[in-house]
């Protein structure tokens, strides 16, 4: 930061055949294009995201042309956003497949319950390598099928394990919306839908374990062994209640 407290942005305007990434959320740059990036310039240089090139050709002072530019160039970059125009129809063929595949032929008698293979096999059949550059939606595609087609389909009829169950529609169409929504289930304010779904479930619960009238408190816990933590936990306030400040 400058003595003064004030920061001037400028624009680099930078030439190069490379294609960017930036993690999962990049589709690259393309190579006949000028890479727009904004800095910070001071006493204390900060360079941006973008990794500092050959060939800068000029640096100027930001002004609305320049801010649409380096918008436009962003707007490329994460291209992982929602955009109808690029990912209806991949996400309708993807949800396509997981149901044809993964929900009903997987419940299927008549198919196999894990098509097997040797792992050294397996893993020159699948492509999972991680890489700079993001891979095409028939890849994505394509990476689906031969997930779908060497997992172990829990929901058929002929796998039996104590801790699986069949997938269940509509649970599965909640998944799904939940997904869609990301909730973060904190306050009524950041999602007030599903706030007052957890206390209806929440009070069915109690009632259910015979609470009268389903009064009281509870939480979700994310699996059986993080819920006995929780029970024994309880239990031990309840028996010893002093236990968080110590015991003579």
């Amino acid at each position: 930061m400058p003595a003064n407290g004030v920061c001037s942005v400028g624009l680099e305007v930078i030439e190069d055949n490379a294609t960017y990434a930036s993690g999962s959320d990049s589709a690259g740059v393309s190579e006949d294009e000028d890479v727009q990036q904004l800095f910070v310039s001071g006493a204390d240089r900060v360079t941006s995201v973008l990794p500092k090139k050959s060939d800068i050709r000029k640096a100027s002072q930001v002004d609305e042309q320049a801010a649409a530019a380096a918008i436009a160039v962003s707007e490329k970059r994460y291209a992982s956003l929602p955009n109808r125009e690029h990912h209806q129809q991949f996400l309708t063929q993807f949800l396509t497949e997981v149901l044809n595949s993964a929900v009903f032929n997987a419940t299927d008698r008549a198919n196999k319950v894990l098509n097997w293979v040797d792992p050294e096999e397996l893993q020159r059949t699948l492509d999972l390598a991680l890489k700079d550059e993001p891979d095409t939606h028939e890849k994505l595609l394509e990476l689906t099928r031969a997930t779908i087609r060497h997992s172990v389909k829990t929901g058929h009829p002929y796998f039996m394990n104590q801790l699986f169950s069949s997938v269940d529609p509509y649970g599965f169409a909640g998944q799904v919306l939940t997904d869609a929504l990301n909730p973060s289930v904190y306050t009524y304010e950041v999602s007030p839908v599903f706030v007052l779904m957890e206390e209806v479930v929440l009070r069915e619960m109690r009632t259910i374990v015979g609470y009268p009238d389903g009064a009281g408190d509870g939480i979700f816990a994310p699996g059986g062994s993080m819920a006995n933590g929780y029970a024994i936990s309880c239990a031990r306030h309840k028996f010893m209640p002093d236990i968080k400040v110590g015991c003579d």
